[in-house]
């Protein structure tokens, strides 16, 4: 007993120290951090009561006065906040105190691992008050907690009263100090009334409050139970009595926890409110259980609980029936039965199967076992299972069941032996038999490897049955064998209650299969290792091996070679091989019956060997102070296979006697290379050097070569100067350079130079202390290439960087028409010196020509000497356009050029523009022609209406005559204004006079004009001058056409600077003394002034034009600009 008592108090110590482990690891019990402390306050003031506390997880504290919870009113509120620290604080604040809200409150802290508590008072100071009580209930025989609930300044006596007597007056009751009146065990006579509290204070002063109990009386029932010996079948009742309890009473019955089900043999009677019978007729097993009476009313409940206990005889719950099985399988037989209590159950077997009384109890073997539910379990029936068995089950009560049932064992097909195994020779007959036991009819069935087989040609099957023995025989027979025949047989035997098989093994001999799976190993210059997979043996043991090989070109009958392995072996060593060969091998298999066919060819190449020889012809020289040149030849080697992958070049200091080993620098080889030369650098200066060389390739590294001895000088070859250039003319550039900035001597300096398309250079040698080159004699315009190197005893140095720079000048630049060409009725005149030669002189010229439309060039003389000549085309027809091409070259190249001039009529007159004549042309007309179009449109168009309004009536025709190259020139009455704007002539023809040597002349106006203020008026023999000017003569009309003059801007060539003329007085009437006819005056003016308008490729100069409105003899004035167009119209 003691020390079971030391169990159970170990126990709830590890309980509560794992309590108090958890606790501590993943939460906490609420601890105050702050108390509320007591107050003495006047009424009216201010109040306010703090508690806070901290626990995980988090706590929520409560506030209460006297056991009565605290609640919001009007002069008091309670609040509560979580601090940054993770405490809780709440608190009651009270505005305005009075005694009504004064006495004991206590703040708890509380959550799911504990709670804590702490009070305080608050004394407001004047008469005692107890605020008001709730009348109390409570059980009888149980206690009673009353508490006052006062507020007293300075207490002096608290006392309880009930009736007049002060209590308390017998041991159940006890006052404590803080006003709570204890009652324990409390009785209704005694301790049912009205209760007094009274205070009074030092002062005299009292309050008294009272409250009300009330005793209530629980239910109690009178102890019952069940007769012993209940059987099923049998009849029984129990009555629960209520003795004492307040009214009203409910009584309830209950089974097993559960409100008890009424059913037809289960009734309930009530005879009064006090008393309640449960009746059972008959009683069953199923009533078996747990029965509670529980009689309840408004005091409390209670219950009387007992046990009722029902036996019953054995019933079959699973009975045995009759059985079949097949031999060598399990089989259970089920026999089950219930009652109170708990059946028997015993198997026997009948011993004489014509008698069903002789039966001997089984006991549990290794081959048969009883189970504990009652079941019969054989592990592996056989036939002498076979007959009558007994389940009997017995409890005591009533008779004892039992029930015979038949178990009958049925034998399966099967064969005695299930495998044999039969080797035979190829083309042997064989027979395989199979002997099937069982009962009948039995069947049998033949497959090989798994599937099915009907009898072919060279096969049949036979069998017969033997009724008396039980046997069934099958034969199968194979006439003449092959290799194919050979595989596992099985013979299935079946009938009705099951199958066996049985296997045969046939293993037909022959000749092996070839090896397969070659594959060479450990490879390497003179040998390697042929590994094969094992062959089929054709079911004979494999006697040897036998392997071929032969150079990868060679012959297997000439050239193979045979190697015999034993046949426990699938590998070898080939030895006796050429280094880096290509090699076939094959392999085959021989056992009793003959040889196997050879395997799959494999080709192998062996390995490579190291180069046997070193390099030969080894140089060494010295190439400066820190460098040695080393050369040599491949090494020659006795087998053409070897190769060599590079070289290393080992050297040492003879003098060092710290160091005997060579440091190597690797050079790769190029196997199409057999001389070989590296230069060894980093070395010292004036330093004797130990050189050899050695060879290597994937193999290793060959022997040495021969030590040779060299020394490296005191210095080197110079290092690159720096080049610069200071001029640069049309035949000479000058040169200058820094020294190399390294302490070698210089003894002089190549000057290197050449054209940018050649591949050869030039060179200048200049001496040492020279820093500055002119080299002449250069080809103008021409891009060069340069460099500078030094040299000294060492050779000559690095050399600088390529400075690439072309020579002054450009190529030709091709003159204008009007300064180049001169036109007359039977020849032209090409002015070779108009050529431009940007700096360059020209050197060559070649000038061809042909009349325009003609397929056919003449080409003229060609030559140097031409660029100071006029050149005079001779032998042309009058008015026919023709085309002159001219090629000018100088040393910066060569500029080509196409011009279209026409020839003058018999009478010196000039034909109508024709068309482009050049390309250059072109691209000169269109520029200002585009660029002022869109501007001058919508002025053209008003100004040729009024032009055109105010000559009309002054208006004539204008005829043009036929060429004599035979093409009809355009007649019209006047020219329209898309002659003058959109018919533009893309080039001018120079216009002179040949009744004089100084015609005089007049400008057209040119469509870029502008007006603008004239200038002070010149003399006419300054106009007269200015007209003669020959960069003016491309602008010439007849003297006669005009008759007064306005300053205007015209375009110029964009090759020469802008020509600006002085303001000119010009007399027309000199000029129309000179000529014949004013029509025809019209019409050369007419012509000039359409060429002039269409010329292009100039900038803006200054030329006068004389307008229409102004007598003939006034001196030139500005004008409008329609009287500008007025007069161009010439209307």
């Amino acid at each position: 007993m003691l020390s079971s008592i030391v169990k159970v108090l170990a126990f709830h110590y590890i309980l509560m120290l794992t309590y108090s482990l958890l606790s501590q690891a993943y939460g906490q019990a609420p601890l105050l951090l702050k108390r509320p402390s007591n107050v003495t306050v006047s009424p009216d003031s201010m109040v306010s009561l703090r508690c806070a506390a901290k626990g995980n997880p988090l706590p929520q504290i409560m506030w209460t006065t006297h056991g009565y919870p605290v609640s919001d009113s009007a002069r008091l509120r309670i609040g509560d906040y979580v601090s940054s620290e993770g405490s809780v604080i709440s608190f009651i604040n009270i505005s305005r105190v009075s005694v009504e809200e004064g006495g004991r409150y206590e703040c708890t802290a509380i959550n799911d691992l504990g709670s804590e508590s702490a009070q305080s008072w608050i004394n407001v100071i004047g008469p005692p008050f107890i605020k008001l009580m709730r009348n109390l209930t409570v059980v009888a025989s149980r206690p009673i907690y009353i508490n006052c609930p006062y507020s007293v300044y300075r207490l002096s006596t608290l006392s309880w009263f009930k009736g007049d007597r002060q209590l308390p007056i017998n041991r159940r009751q006890t006052v404590y100090p803080n006003g709570t009146l204890v009652v324990h065990n409390v009785f209704r006579q005694e301790d049912e009334g009205e209760y007094k509290c009274l205070v009074e204070d030092k002062d005299g002063r009292s309050a008294e409050r009272r409250v009300s109990v009330r005793v209530l009386v629980a239910p109690t029932i009178m102890p019952f139970s069940f007769g012993g010996n209940l059987q099923e079948g049998m009849r029984a009742s129990v009555t629960c009595t209520i003795t004492t309890g307040d009214v009203p009473i409910d009584i309830q019955w209950f089974k097993n926890g559960q409100p008890l089900t009424l059913t037809n043999d289960i009734h309930l009677e009530k005879v009064d409110d006090f008393i309640s019978t449960l009746i059972f007729k008959p009683l069953k097993q199923d009533h078996t259980g747990i029965y509670s009476c529980v009689a309840s009313n408004e005091a409390s409940s209670n219950n009387h609980t007992i046990h009722l206990s029902v036996d019953s005889p054995p019933q079959w719950k699973l009975e045995p029936d009759d059985k079949s099985v097949i031999e060598g399988q399990s089989l259970v037989i089920d026999c089950q039965a219930i009652g109170k209590p708990e059946p028997r159950v015993l198997w026997k077997k009948s011993t004489d199967q014509w008698s069903i009384n002789n039966y001997k109890t089984i006991i549990s073997g290794s081959r048969v076992q009883t189970l504990v539910n009652g079941s019969l379990y054989f592990i592996e029936i056989t036939p002498e299972d076979s007959g009558s068995y007994m389940c009997e089950a017995s409890n005591g009560i009533g008779t004892p069941l039992s029930a015979v049932v038949k178990v009958n064992v049925h034998i399966p097909a099967r064969f005695t032996e299930r495998f044999q195994s039969i080797k035979a020779q190829k083309g042997e007959s064989i027979e395989l038999g199979c002997v099937s036991h069982g009962e009948m009819a039995i069947k049998i069935v033949w497959s090989k490897d798994g599937k099915n087989v009907s009898p072919l040609m060279m096969q049949s099957i036979f069998e017969e049955n033997n009724a008396l023995s039980n046997e069934y025989i099958s034969k199968f027979l194979i006439r003449s064998s092959s290799r194919s025949d050979s595989g596992l047989y099985t013979c299935t035997a079946s009938n009705l209650y099951g199958s066996d098989e049985r296997k045969i093994e046939l293993i037909i001999q022959d000749e092996p299969d070839a090896p397969n799976g070659l594959k060479t190993s450990k490879v390497n210059s003179r040998s390697f290792q042929i590994q094969w997979n094992e062959p089929f043996n054709g079911n004979n043991q494999i006697k040897k091996y036998i392997i071929n090989y032969k150079p990868e070109n060679g012959i297997w009958e000439t050239n193979g070679k045979e190697i015999i392995i034993e046949p426990t072996r699938s590998e070898a060593m080939i030895r006796g091989l050429s280094p880096k060969t290509s090699y076939h091998i094959r392999v085959r298999a021989e056992n009793d019956y003959g040889k196997s066919g050879w395997s799959e060819i494999v080709p192998v190449t062996t390995d490579e060997e190291v180069p046997d020889n070193p390099p030969s012809h080894l140089q060494v020289s010295a190439t400066g102070s820190t460098s040695i040149r080393v050369s040599w030849q491949a090494p020659v080697s006795k087998h053409r296979s070897n190769t060599v992958t590079g070289y290393y070049i080992g050297y040492k200091k003879v003098d060092d006697k710290r160091s005997g080993s060579f440091i190597f620098k690797t050079v790769k080889a190029d196997p199409s290379k057999q001389h070989f030369t590296e230069e060894l650098s980093g070395l010292e200066k004036l330093t004797k050097y130990t050189i050899v060389v050695q060879a290597y390739n994937n193999k290793g590294a060959g022997p040495l070569s021969e030590e040779l001895y060299v020394s490296t000088t005191e210095y080197d070859k110079p290092s690159s100067p720096n080049l610069k250039i200071l001029s640069i003319g049309s035949h000479n550039i000058e040169l200058a350079w820094d020294p190399p900035s390294d302490d070698n001597p210089i003894f002089g300096y190549f000057v290197r130079y050449k054209k940018q398309d050649e591949h050869t250079w030039h060179e200048n040698q200049v001496a040492g202390e020279v820093t500055s080159n002119t080299l002449i004699g250069l080809d103008c315009g021409s891009p060069y290439h340069l460099s500078l190197l030094a040299y000294n005893s060492m050779g000559r140095g690095k050399s600088s960087d390529i400075v690439s720079v072309k020579t002054q000048g450009s190529i030709p630049r091709a003159p204008e028409k009007e300064s180049l060409l001169t036109s007359n009725s039977s020849f032209l005149i090409v002015h070779l010196s108009a050529w431009m030669d940007s700096d360059c002189l020209i050197d060559y010229f070649s000038v061809q020509y042909k009349k325009d439309k003609s397929e056919l060039w003449t080409k003229l003389e060609e030559g140097s000497l031409m660029s100071d000549k006029n050149l005079y085309i001779k032998g042309l027809e009058p008015a026919c356009w023709y085309n002159i091409w001219i090629s000018a070259r100088n040393g910066a190249g060569t500029t080509e050029a196409e011009y279209k001039i026409a020839t003058l009529t018999e009478n010196g007159e000039y034909l109508h523009q024709q068309g482009d004549s050049s390309n250059a042309q072109i691209i000169s007309l269109i520029v200002p022609v585009i660029s002022s179009f869109a501007i001058l449109f919508a002025l053209i168009i008003t100004t040729f209406a009024l032009v055109y309004c105010h000559n009309k009536s002054r208006s004539s025709s204008i005829q043009y005559g036929t060429s004599s190259c035979g093409e009809s020139q355009p007649k019209a009455e006047c020219l329209a204004l898309d002659d003058i704007s959109m018919g533009k002539p893309n080039y001018m023809d120079s216009y002179s006079r040949s009744d004089g040597p100084d015609p005089e002349a007049i400008y057209l106006a040119s469509p870029y004009a502008s007006s603008r203020l004239g200038t002070p008026m010149v003399d006419s023999s300054d106009q007269l001058r200015e007209c003669n000017r020959p960069s003016l003569n491309k602008h010439l009309l007849p003297r006669n056409s005009l008759q007064s003059s306005n300053t205007y801007d015209v375009p110029q060539q964009r090759n020469h600077p802008a020509k600006s003329t002085d303001e000119l007085r010009v007399s027309f009437l000199e000029c129309i003394k000179q000529q014949d006819e004013q029509n025809n005056a019209k019409r050369r003016a007419q012509s000039q002034a359409n060429l002039l308008w269409n010329s292009h490729g100039y900038s803006y100069g200054h030329i006068l034009y004389p307008t229409n409105s102004s007598p003939l003899n006034q001196n030139y004035g500005f004008r409008t600009q329609s009287e500008l167009l007025q007069a161009s119209l010439l209307k």
